[in-house]
Parts: C-alpha cells; sequence; structure tokens
C-alpha cells in the first residue's frame, strides 16, 4: 500500500504544470553587483510601434538597437524606414527586409533550442535580438522579440522595447529565460556581426619597480543614470502620474485579456475606440485647433494622442511634457499573425507561424546546413574574438575610411589587422564619451587590450593625428608585444653568447642528510679496520 501510494505522489508530481520562475525589473546592476555585459546607453532605446498596418515591429525595433550597440550603421534608421512597411516579422521578412534598406550589413539567424550561440555572441560583446514569450508585465504568453544584454551560467537579462526607462530591464535565472526564448515554438535570434563599442579605457601607471603595472579606472561605465524626469517640480503631479503608470500595466492586462477573444475590425483599426475598453477612467479630448488628432486621459492626465490622418500613436509623458512614438492600447492581440491568434499569445512582432520549428542557420539570408549549432562557429561568422586588441577610432567618415584601408592593403600593417578588432565614430557620438576628448577634436586614435569581465581595458596607445600607416604600425606592433601575457623578455635567448652547460639537478635535503650519515659510517669502519691491522 505505501509503494502505492508512492508511486501516485510521484505521478502527480510529474504532471503539476511547472510554475514560471518570476522575473524582476531592475537596471543595468543586478542585487548581487552583477553587470550587463551590453549597458546600451539609455537615450539610445527605442520604443516598439507599428507597421503601416499597426501591426507590431518589435523584430525590427530590436535589431534597431543592437544595430546602435553596434555602430553598424545602415541599420540606424531600421524602425522608421520599417513604419512604412506592414508589421511583424520572421525569418525570411528579416532577409527581405535587410536586402532591401541594408544590403550591406552582416548578420546571422537562428532558430532552435541550442543557447551557444547566444552565449558566444554575449562573450564578445554583441547584444542577440531574441523571441520572448512570457512575461509578468504582460499577464501571459506573448509573440515578441526583445534584445538579451546579459546572460552567464546563472542569470540573464532583457531589455524589452515595450518598457522604456531606467530600471526597466528584465533580470532573471538563466533556465527561465531560455524557457521563454523557446516558449511558443522554440527559439529565434538575430546578431548582427559587427564588433562590440570600445571598452572602458584604464591607464597603465608605471610604479617605483619597473616590472610593476597597476591600472587606474580613468571613466566610470555607461549606462541609465538615476536622474529624475526634467520638468515642473510639481509633487502632486509626479505623484498621481506615478500611481496612474502603475495601474496601467493592469489595466492593459484586462484589455489584453478581452481581446484575445474578439477580433477588432477594420473600422476599429482606424481611429479610436470605446475608451472603457482601455479603462474605467479614460476619456478621449479633442482640441478644435488641432483637427483630425484626438487625446488621452486617463484621471484627467494627459497619457497619449492619435493621429487619425497619419494612423499614428504616441505616448505623452504628463510629468516632463514629452512625446515619444507609442504602441496603441487598444492594438495588440487582433492583427496580423494567425498563428499567434491560435495558441492565445498577444501579439507584438514576433509572427510564430512564419518562424522554423526544425534548427536552422543562415549568414545574410544564405541557409547553411550544419549538424549542431557549434559546427557553424568560424571566421566568416561568429567567432570568440573576444581577446582581440581593439582599435577605436573618431574622426570625419572619410578620415576614417582612409585609416581603416591603411589597416587592410598597407604592408606595414595588413599582417596584424586580423590581431584587431576596429571602429569608427564621428567626434562626439555616445561610444567616444567614455575616452573623454575635449570638444572639437578632427581626430582620435585609440589603442587597448581586450576588455575584462568589467569590460574595462587597459590603453596602450593615443594619437590626436594620423601620421600614416608606418607609425601606426609601429603602435600596433608596440601594443601586441604589451599585450600578451605569455611574453616574458628574460625567457628569450642570446643567441650572439655560448650556450651555457646544463644545470645539474637540485639536491634535495633528504639526500644531504643521507650523504652525511653514509660519510659518518664509512669513516666509523674504515678508521676500525686501520686501528686492527692483520
Amino acid at each position: 500500500m505505501k509503494n502505492l501510494i508512492s508511486i501516485l505522489v510521484l505521478l502527480v508530481a510529474f504532471c503539476l504544470p511547472v510554475r514560471a520562475e518570476r522575473a524582476t525589473e531592475g537596471g543595468p546592476t543586478y542585487k548581487d553587483g552583477t553587470e550587463v555585459n551590453c549597458d546600451l546607453p539609455l537615450p539610445q532605446w527605442i520604443k516598439n510601434v507599428g507597421g503601416r498596418d499597426g501591426a507590431g515591429l518589435c523584430v525590427f525595433t530590436s535589431i534597431n538597437m543592437a544595430a546602435q550597440w553596434q555602430n553598424c550603421e545602415p541599420l540606424w534608421n531600421f524602425q522608421k524606414q520599417m513604419r512604412s512597411e506592414p508589421g511583424g516579422g520572421y525569418p525570411q521578412k528579416v532577409d527581405r527586409m535587410m536586402k532591401k534598406y541594408a544590403p550591406d550589413a552582416k548578420y546571422i539567424q537562428y532558430s532552435g533550442n541550442d543557447p551557444a550561440i547566444l552565449d558566444l555572441a554575449l562573450k564578445t560583446g554583441r547584444m542577440p535580438s531574441v523571441t520572448y514569450g512570457f512575461s509578468e508585465r504582460y499577464g501571459g504568453r506573448i509573440a515578441h522579440m526583445v534584445n538579451l544584454v546579459h546572460m552567464d551560467d546563472k542569470l540573464a537579462c532583457v531589455l524589452d522595447n515595450n518598457f522604456i526607462g531606467a530600471e526597466r530591464l528584465e533580470w532573471m535565472s538563466r533556465s527561465e529565460f531560455l524557457r521563454r526564448w523557446k516558449l511558443g515554438g522554440g527559439g529565434w535570434t538575430v546578431i548582427l556581426l559587427n564588433p562590440p563599442p570600445p571598452p572602458v579605457p584604464v591607464n597603465v601607471v608605471r610604479a617605483y619597480s619597473p616590472v610593476l603595472q597597476v591600472a587606474q579606472l580613468v571613466y566610470g561605465s555607461w549606462g541609465p543614470s538615476g536622474c529624475g524626469p526634467v520638468g515642473p517640480d510639481n509633487a502632486t503631479l509626479q505623484q498621481k502620474f506615478a500611481e496612474q503608470k502603475r495601474n496601467a500595466e493592469w489595466n492593459m492586462q484586462r484589455i489584453w485579456s478581452r481581446t484575445r477573444t474578439t477580433r477588432l475590425t477594420a473600422d476599429c483599426c482606424e481611429g479610436p475606440v470605446d475608451p472603457k475598453i482601455i479603462s474605467h477612467d479614460a476619456e478621449w479630448r479633442s482640441n478644435p485647433s488641432d483637427p483630425g488628432r484626438i487625446y488621452l486621459y486617463r484621471g484627467g492626465i494627459q497619457v497619449g494622442g492619435w493621429d487619425g490622418k497619419e494612423k499614428r500613436w504616441m505616448d505623452y509623458d504628463a510629468s516632463c511634457g514629452s512625446w515619444t512614438d507609442g504602441y496603441p492600447p487598444w492594438l495588440v492581440s487582433q492583427l496580423p499573425g494567425e498563428g499567434n491568434q491560435r495558441i492565445g499569445q498577444n501579439f507584438f512582432g514576433v509572427d510564430r507561424s512564419q518562424v522554423p520549428q526544425k534548427e536552422t542557420f543562415s549568414i545574410n539570408g544564405r541557409q547553411v546546413e550544419f549538424r549542431t549549432a557549434r559546427e557553424v562557429f568560424g571566421d566568416d561568422t561568429l567567432s570568440d574574438d573576444s581577446g582581440k586588441l581593439r582599435i577605436t577610432m573618431s574622426g570625419t567618415k572619410e578620415m576614417c575610411d582612409k585609416v581603416m584601408s591603411d589597416m587592410k592593403l598597407n604592408p606595414a600593417t595588413a599582417s596584424m589587422s586580423s590581431k584587431f578588432l576596429v571602429q569608427s565614430y564621428r567626434p562626439g557620438t555616445w561610444p567616444m564619451d567614455i575616452f573623454k576628448r575635449p570638444a572639437g577634436e578632427s581626430f582620435f586614435l585609440s589603442i587597448s587590450g581586450p576588455p575584462d569581465k568589467k569590460s574595462r581595458s587597459v590603453e596602450y596607445h593615443s594619437q590626436v593625428a594620423y601620421e600614416g600607416p608606418e607609425k601606426l604600425a609601429e603602435a600596433m606592433d608596440g601594443a601586441l608585444r604589451r599585450a600578451d601575457p605569455n611574453y616574458d623578455p628574460n625567457k628569450t635567448p642570446d643567441l650572439t653568447k655560448p650556450k651555457p652547460l646544463p644545470t645539474p639537478p637540485p639536491i634535495e635535503n633528504s639526500d644531504v642528510l643521507w650523504i652525511v650519515v653514509a660519510s659518518l659510517v664509512a669513516l666509523l669502519f674504515g678508521g676500525k679496520r686501520n686501528a686492527n691491522p692483520q
């Protein structure tokens, strides 16, 4: 009887659904001190919007933010370009849109369940765009794409383009993220191959000993600051607006649960819906001097506006009086993506019905045959280049292009160029802030070592004028020598001197003791023999 009860308990345990772990909101540093791999500055975050049919552009918004991080200039306006296209995204559509708007961009796509490709991308500082099938913030299943900004053996963190703001990153365990990545039909990721931004430089300070080198921090890390909103100092408004913002998430969950079973009509998509669908305290207000537009108020506070002519929704932040592109609150799950509706997922831009259900890999739109994801790693796709040195420059496009051309083609630098990751920026852009360059500087070049776990590296060389490939080759060669952790000048032989005699092996203390004892015994017995001659 006891055995039967034990078996029944085990069967019930295995049949019970697995409860999802809860994620927590926070900033780029987790409560245990873990920092994200890809700390994209808050001003570079982009909010998800809809395409020309209102369907979400989360796939292309995520790729756009990865382009901001990795300096892929052809994709800096990807989301804006996609607003003129129908919304929704899947692998084949990404290939078509890349070919149309950014044919020179280098990228890979993977669908499957092997996280090795995500691990390698983050190890090398790249920011994957990944599917995301669940979050407490939505109250259920979703068909969505976000940016994976951190993952190690314990933790993962995502940047969700529907939740823009300081302390809005979502932290969870690695296993919970992988569950959400695969939820709804398997994982899918898009990874740009451009190098990451430069690591934070640190100086090498030589102390009294010529051998001792101490790394000293030069400049702090990037990331969202703790600054409050800029605007009127109205405590009552701030408090009321913050409360309204918190309540909005729960109200939106009720909207989404209702719209799962009621398909919105084409007429509804042309303009605002009954405000009571949004929340009990919502109302539309119009302005006679602003025809064609209508504004949404909740609890007497303006939260957004709809332009009927442009079919465009804008979020409004009453605490600081700012407008940003947003997502219409009444257009959620009942838009293109029939596969999502069948499995009860809220649609934000990933058309699950078009995502392959088998393991696939492509490079710039070209399918690659493979047995495991690790087989496709290499110099032409995604390789472990995290140990390479970094060259970062800022200047005009013409000047930077000349330097990069010299590095590849000039014999003085060509043999070393593959040992460096190179990025070029215009003066004053956000990745150059860490170098603390003066305003008006026309050119700057820095050579630093590979980053550590805190994304910091020793800066070996810097210059403010380009003096040709020969001088640059000297700096590159010097940096490579200084960066080699196994280099020891004392181990390099001088071939002009005679070869030294081999050093005899050292004598252990125990060997010395036995030699002394043996010598005493020999003297003792030898002395006795000499004292009694025959």
